[in-house]
C-alpha cells in the first residue's frame, strides 16, 4: 500500500489541480478537462492515484491554497451577478427567466442553506436527528422536496411522522428567526463534514473518461495500464458506457424508459448491438415496442455522430439516475446487496 501523503509542499501543481478538480462536481469537471490535451490528460489520471492517499490535513490545505490564490486575484472588478442577470433578462426563454427571478427572489439565507443539497441522504439526516423536530422541519421546508424525501427515508419512523406533521402547519417564520436556525446548522454541517473529507479519484477519474470521446478515453486508459494495471481495471469497473446498458436488469431499464426522450433513444439504438435493443424491446409492451421499431425504421440512415450524440445523452441520464439512487449498477448494486 502506498505511503499517506502528510506534507502538501511535495505534490505538484497537476496533483493540486486533480484535488480540487476530484471534489468538482463531475459535469462541471467534464466541461473543464474537455479543454485539456491528451498530455495533460494522461498526467491529471495519473495524479488520481497519489491524491487518494492525502491525509485531510493536507486536502485543507491545498483548498486554502485555491481560495487564497483565487482571492488574491484583486485586480479583477467584482462580479456584480444581479446586474448581470438583469442585463440577460430580455432575452432568455420564458422558463429560464422564471428560474432566474425565483432564484433572485429568495432570500441569502434559502441560497446559502442550497449547500445543504451537496451532502448525501444518510449524512443530512445524521447531522438533522440532533436538532428538535421543528428544526428539523424548518430546514427540510427550504430544501428540494426530491433530497427532503431521500432524507425522510433515512429517519426512524416515529421522527417521520413528527417532522412531517411540523412541516405541514408551517406557514411564516420571521427572516430572523429562521437566519439564526440555518446559519447555526450550517456552522453544525461544516464541522461534521470536515471530520470526514474523502477523495474517491477512482470514481472522478471515471466519470472524467465517461465524459470523453472513446479514443481519448481508451488511449489514456492503455497509457494508466502499462504503469498501473490494477487501477487501470478500478476505473474501468466504476465505468459506464452505452455498452453496459445490457448489464442493467429490468427495473433499471423501465425507469430509463420513463425518464429519456423516446427520439434520442431511437436514434441511440440505431447499429446498436441486438442485446441492447433487445433489453428495451421486452420492458414495452408488444404493441409499444412495434411502434418504436417502426419509429427507428423511418428514421432511414443517420450520420454516425448523431447516434453517437444520442448515446452520450443517454449515459447522461444513467448515470444521473445511478447517482439519484434511482437505478443501481456495479458496486452500488453490490452495497445494497
Amino acid at each position: 500500500m502506498s505511503e499517506k501523503i502528510t506534507d502538501p509542499s511535495i505534490l505538484s501543481d497537476v496533483e493540486k489541480g486533480a484535488i480540487i478538480l476530484s471534489l468538482t462536481p463531475p459535469d462541471l469537471a467534464a466541461q473543464i478537462v474537455a479543454e485539456l490535451s491528451p498530455l495533460e490528460l494522461r498526467k491529471l489520471i495519473s495524479a488520481f492515484q497519489k491524491i487518494q492517499n492525502a491525509e485531510k490535513d493536507v486536502i485543507n490545505e491545498i483548498i486554502k491554497e485555491f481560495v487564497n490564490t483565487y482571492e488574491s486575484l484583486k485586480e479583477i472588478p467584482p462580479l456584480e451577478a444581479e446586474e448581470f442577470l438583469e442585463k440577460i433578462m430580455d432575452y432568455v426563454p420564458p422558463n429560464v427567466r422564471e428560474l432566474l427571478e425565483s432564484i433572485m427572489s429568495q432570500p441569502e439565507i434559502k441560497v446559502k442553506l442550497q449547500q445543504l443539497e451537496a451532502l448525501t441522504p444518510k449524512q443530512l439526516a445524521t447531522l438533522l436527528r440532533k436538532e428538535h423536530p421543528q428544526i428539523i422541519a424548518v430546514i427540510l421546508a427550504l430544501l428540494t422536496p426530491s433530497k427532503v424525501a431521500k432524507v425522510i427515508k433515512e429517519f426512524p419512523p416515529e421522527l417521520r411522522i413528527e417532522v412531517i406533521k411540523r412541516m405541514a402547519i408551517l406557514e411564516s417564520i420571521s427572516a430572523d428567526r429562521i437566519k439564526v436556525i440555518a446559519e447555526n446548522f450550517l456552522k453544525e454541517m461544516k464541522e461534521f463534514v470536515g471530520e470526514e473529507i474523502k477523495i474517491d479519484g477512482t470514481k472522478q477519474a471515471a466519470n472524467i473518461l465517461t465524459s470523453l470521446d472513446k479514443y481519448t478515453s481508451e488511449e489514456i486508459l492503455s497509457y494508466i495500464e502499462s504503469e498501473n494495471p490494477e487501477l487501470a481495471e478500478k476505473i474501468r469497473d466504476r465505468m459506464f458506457t452505452f455498452e453496459d446498458i445490457v448489464k442493467l436488469d429490468d427495473k433499471a431499464i423501465l425507469e430509463i424508459l420513463k425518464t429519456v426522450d423516446k427520439q434520442t433513444l431511437a436514434l441511440a439504438l440505431k447499429e446498436a448491438p441486438k442485446e441492447i435493443l433487445d433489453k428495451f424491446l421486452k420492458n414495452m409492451s408488444k404493441r409499444a415496442a412495434q411502434i418504436f421499431l417502426e419509429d427507428m425504421e423511418i428514421m432511414g440512415k443517420v450520420r454516425k455522430s448523431e447516434i453517437l450524440r444520442a448515446r452520450r445523452q443517454i449515459v447522461k441520464i444513467v448515470k444521473r439516475l445511478i447517482e439519484q439512487g434511482i437505478i443501481s449498477y456495479g458496486e452500488e448494486e453490490e452495497e445494497e446487496e
